[in-house]
């Protein structure tokens, strides 16, 4: 099984911007035959407390991304993205779509960055997963 990781030069709070650079990354992928690939923590964003501009949603440009490039590459993908939530705060996330770019997983982070104050616009979990 290969993994690969890519550590983004995220574009500051620019989802766009950062799913072109992650695509300028799928020839390689591919020629690797690479099985998994890991991206960051809010790679889409950079780590911004700014949750109203960046949170995204499961029909949304990231999200819809992530689903075609797992199964455009026929490889697992997890992606740590902020989601909406039912309340004020947004859930960082970690996605796990398969080699059909079905959602297979989703943690939400348990233990916020409160240094940051992560904990102020994040909403936290308890929730272990497996996948």
């Amino acid at each position: 099984m290969k993994i690969a990781c890519i550590q983004l030069d995220s574009v500051w709070q620019d989802a766009k911007a950062n799913l072109q650079a992650l695509e300028a990354y799928c020839d390689q992928l591919k020629q690797d035959s690479v099985d998994v690939v890991v991206l960051p923590e809010l790679f889409h964003s950079g780590f911004s407390m700014a949750t109203e501009k960046i949170q995204q949603d499961r029909t949304g440009l990231v999200y819809s991304t992530l689903s075609h490039l797992a199964k455009e590459l026929g490889i697992y993908v997890i992606a740590g993205v902020a989601l909406k939530s039912a309340s004020n705060k947004a859930l960082n996330t970690a996605l796990v779509f398969d080699r059909n770019g079905t959602e297979q997983a989703c943690y939400i982070k348990n233990h916020s960055f409160s240094f940051a104050n992560e904990d102020q616009y994040y909403q936290a979990s308890n929730q272990q997963v497996i996948f």
